[in-house]
């Protein structure tokens, strides 16, 4: 019997509003990032929470 070897991506990246999984990461530790999702109310809740430096 052939042996497989598969590696686990132990990290994740999930939206910080609404914690769907964007994409995982190769890692050696159990690691989590967080980002912003494609979704447009996602999007839109950053636009909220950036400052207005104008």
């Amino acid at each position: 019997m052939e042996k497989t070897t598969m590696k686990l991506n132990l990290g994740v990246i999930l939206c910080k509003h609404c914690s769907a999984i964007i994409d995982t990461v190769d890692s050696d530790n159990v690691v989590t990032y967080y980002s912003v999702c494609q979704d447009p109310s996602c999007t839109e809740a950053t636009k909220k929470e950036q400052p207005d430096w104008d």
